[in-house]
């Protein structure tokens, strides 16, 4: 189960808009509901909540709980929370931090982006980092993702590139982006060669361009998964994209 516990930490989730219309994770109040199973069996459920601060403020939290079996069990519980700042369809700050903790052993992780490009955190001891890259976290990832693929209605990207802020180092990580259907996207992560993983993230655009189902697979490992159960507007819908 420690693979399954390290998953968590990167446990994707998702985005929304206006019903209809392809349009990125930045454009709605919105809170979803997912299973998160393991092999094909429920342990968990997370729930996810964006939130517009500001015109260009927001924030994303995610809350998982174990549900089922061992993950259940050891009282697992994860909770990630992502502040940021969305300017010229960029995000230019931001403040993360996460918290997990499961039978009596607990876990944390926290940074911060300063506008002179250092970036500050904790990843069990203080960290300091210089960078021209303005990386996201981890947790918002698959929201971002949901972005860069959904908010230009004329074209569509073949491959997407997100520097990510991963425990203490800065990574590119690279996408494909596959047009499964007329309405569902799936975006997979490129790997470097010999690595044997596999992610993929599916995001229904006729509906919020939404993520409805996520995979992750490493070597011989059970897959894991996330699946929507339910989602709901919050407020209503902001179209924040172009906002100095």
């Amino acid at each position: 189960m420690h693979m399954v516990y390290g998953y968590f930490l990167l446990l994707p989730l998702l985005a929304l808009g206006s019903p209809g219309v392809k349009v990125g994770a930045l454009n709605a109040n919105y809170e979803a509901i997912y299973a998160v199973s393991r092999g094909g069996k429920v342990i968990a459920e997370q729930t996810t909540t964006l939130r517009a601060i500001s015109p260009s403020q927001y924030s994303l939290q995610d809350i998982t709980k174990g549900t089922h079996g061992l993950a259940s069990f050891t009282g697992f519980e994860r909770k990630a929370l992502s502040r940021f700042q969305y300017s010229n369809q960029q995000v230019i700050k931001v403040e993360h931090e996460m918290q997990q903790k499961v039978a009596f052993k607990t876990k944390s992780y926290q940074f911060k982006t300063m506008a002179n490009n250092t970036i500050t955190g904790y990843d069990k001891q203080t960290f300091t980092l210089s960078s021209e890259l303005m990386p996201i976290s981890a947790h918002m990832l698959p929201m971002w993702l949901s972005h860069e693929v959904c908010k230009d209605t004329t074209q569509n990207l073949n491959q997407i590139s997100v520097p990510v802020l991963k425990s203490k180092r800065i990574k590119t990580y690279d996408f494909n982006v596959v047009e499964e259907s007329p309405l569902l996207t799936r975006v997979d992560r490129i790997y470097p060669i010999g690595v044997d993983r596999s992610s993929q993230i599916w995001l229904d655009r006729n509906n919020h361009c939404l993520a409805v189902k996520t995979r992750y697979q490493e070597a011989d490992e059970p897959i894991l998964e996330t699946k929507l159960l339910s989602y709901k507007l919050l407020g209503p819908v902001k179209n924040n994209s172009h906002q100095p």
